[in-house]
């Protein structure tokens, strides 16, 4: 964003990124008329986890200021419940729109893959990363997603892929939800968790909706694939700081960080990063 730069947020002294210059989501909101009002925060690096001892103050659920938004988004997802925006920007690789999203009560999206460019984004996994609208309403996240998404040159992985968004309809009527339970309420969930995802099932059977029970039978498998590509491929990227400069990072930061030099199973030079290895594990690169 030209009118400030990128801090991602970290407490190292390299020059910051992004200082004078949009990336192209941001620059599309601009030209579509969108009123920016300044940048919100996220965990560090979109891996790590509150730290009370960090530089960049915690955000707050506005719901309840003693508890956390959920991240890595957490400012935007926090700023847009509050009400300070009507919509923001967030970033997701493993739920960090979605977490929030459920948190603060808002509504997240993460586009698929390819449907709005990232270039001009800190990345952390270049094969899982996603740019996607928060608000308060699907409404709202179709309208921001209509003027994100689309090619753009800096981003080779942005496919022509824009979005028209769609008229809401006055019920659900002919809609299929597919409902999955699995894995979503742990032994040691709040039971009133269980209640509320019943009361929305419920409201959306009533405003029309057909539900559908679905199952995941790889859902494990699915969930050690995305955190194992996630790892390798952050440290691809922070392996030259991070060798340089260790301490510089967070506790929860380098914890993900030494996961992906334990799990990545290269052997050879990485071709993005240009990593050759780790001190005595294999290479960094994806």
């Amino acid at each position: 964003m030209a009118e400030g730069p990128t801090t991602a947020p970290e407490r190292r002294t390299r020059p910051r990124l992004g200082a004078g210059r949009d990336a192209p989501v941001v620059a599309r909101l601009k030209a579509a008329g969108a009123v920016l009002t300044g940048k919100t925060s996220t965990m560090e690096f979109a891996i790590g986890m509150p730290d009370e001892s960090k530089s960049f103050p915690v955000p707050r659920n506005p719901w309840d200021p003693a508890t956390w938004p959920g991240g890595s988004s957490s400012g935007t997802g926090a700023g847009v419940a509050a009400g300070l925006f009507y919509a923001g920007l967030g970033t997701d690789t493993g739920g960090s729109i979605r977490i929030p999203a459920a948190f603060c009560g808002i509504t997240g999206l993460m586009p698929t893959f390819g449907r709005v460019p990232k270039s001009g984004c800190v990345p952390l996994g270049y094969s899982l990363d996603h740019i996607g609208p928060m608000a308060r309403s699907a409404e709202d996240c179709a309208a921001v997603l209509a003027v994100l998404a689309g090619p753009h040159a800096s981003d080779p992985d942005c496919v022509d892929a824009p979005f028209t968004a769609p008229s809401c309809p006055d019920d659900l009527a002919g809609l299929r939800v597919g409902v999955v339970r699995d894995g979503h309420f742990p032994p040691d969930s709040d039971p009133a968790l269980l209640d509320a995802f019943d009361d929305m099932a419920t409201e959306l059977a009533d405003a029309g909706a057909t539900l559908t029970p679905v199952t995941l039978p790889y859902r494990a498998e699915m969930l050690t694939a995305n955190m194992l590509t996630l790892a390798c491929e952050a440290l691809a990227y922070h392996r030259t700081d991070a060798r340089a400069r260790w301490a510089d990072y967070y506790p929860a930061t380098r914890a993900m960080l030494a996961r992906g030099a334990l799990w990545c199973p290269a052997r050879t030079t990485c071709r993005r990063s240009g990593c050759a290895g780790w001190p005595r594990t294999r290479c960094a690169g994806p």
